[in-house]
């Protein structure tokens, strides 16, 4: 719920120092305030799909030790509504990059907001597959937690090895996507602006 709140500052902050500093200098400067806007906003979620992608892998690594002191219901429900929330977000910033994209002589940043938009895609189809197998495992760790057994978190983990192998592969796809706009800003000279 935290990240969704600080989202909702950023985009407000952004919609305030658009209306300050007004429509002097036309498309560019808009273009600019809508990026740092929507640069900050998908700082935001990045950091919160890193930190989620840690607590996951810590919490299935316990589970394959045998160690279920972090496997309550709360927990995994949690995780399951944090990927709710990211997936969301994913949109939500990427209609922010979207605002760029709809105005004129801006070709710089153009390039720049659908390179990002395209990592945004490719964030989502990797939480949406994250999910996916999150809910896969979820009775089976739960299984372990209440009973101790881990037979169907093994089970489950074998049946799961070539989704969790795409899965890693579905996330150096949108690390790329990312690097690849992130080299776009810096070739085109857009990191200098604050």
């Amino acid at each position: 719920m935290k990240k969704v709140l600080v989202i909702a500052l950023v985009v407000m902050l952004g919609v305030a120092s658009l209306a300050v500093v007004g429509c002097g200098g036309g498309d560019t400067d808009q273009a600019k305030e809508y990026m740092v806007t929507a640069d900050a906003a998908c700082d935001v979620l990045k950091a919160s799909a890193d930190a989620l992608d840690k607590e996951s892998e810590a919490i299935i690594g316990s589970a394959i030790t045998g160690d279920v002191s972090t496997l309550d219901p709360t927990s995994l429900a949690a995780i399951g509504e944090d990927l709710d929330t990211l997936i969301a977000e994913c949109d939500q910033v990427s209609g922010l990059y979207n605002n760029i994209t709809n105005l004129e002589g801006v070709d710089d940043y153009f390039d720049y907001a659908n390179a990002m938009i395209a990592y945004l895609n490719e964030q989502k189809v990797a939480l949406k597959a994250g999910k996916a197998i999150f809910e896969a495992m979820a009775p089976a760790i739960e299984q372990l937690a209440t009973t101790g057994d881990a037979s169907a978190l093994t089970a489950a983990l074998q049946e799961s090895g070539e989704a969790l192998k795409g899965l890693d592969d579905l996330g150096k796809k949108a690390d790329d996507a990312f690097e690849a706009a992130e080299k776009i800003k810096m070739d085109k000279g857009l990191q200098d602006i604050n």
